[in-house]
């Protein structure tokens, strides 16, 4: 329906909006960039990252299914998959390891991977 696809989409990008400007404090806190006062902020900063990775990936599966036989031929669009599943994965090595050494790492990886997600996103609209 026309009338759902620009809230649906405009609701995709506050969810990444929400996801990243929650995520990259919490990684730069864990990579050691930011000190003090972020420390307090890190366990509510990862429930906003949650909140806003589920209204993402709702949102964007509902918009995907608007042309889903098209998106699943596109290479970009099986890599941004590809590297949310790999994020997930990554978010879950960083909340089960306490060694300093390996949350900087993952830290690190995760925003290299949430970087590459959101530019492969807008690649699809382009390719």
């Amino acid at each position: 329906s026309p009338g759902v696809y620009p809230p649906l989409s405009a609701l995709h990008i506050l969810g990444i909006a929400l996801l990243v400007g929650a995520i990259v404090p919490v990684d730069l806190a864990a990579i050691g960039v930011l000190r003090g006062a972020i420390r307090g902020a890190v366990d509510v900063l990862a429930r906003f990252a949650v909140a806003g990775f589920i209204m993402a990936s709702t949102t964007g599966a509902f918009l995907a299914t608007v042309q889903l036989s098209r998106y699943v031929e596109k290479d970009i669009f099986l890599l941004k998959l590809g590297l949310i599943v790999v994020a997930g994965l990554n978010a879950a090595v960083f909340r089960t390891m306490q060694s300093g050494m390996v949350r900087q790492i993952t830290a690190a990886i995760s925003l290299s991977l949430w970087v590459s997600v959101i530019f492969a996103g807008r690649w699809i609209a382009f390719s």
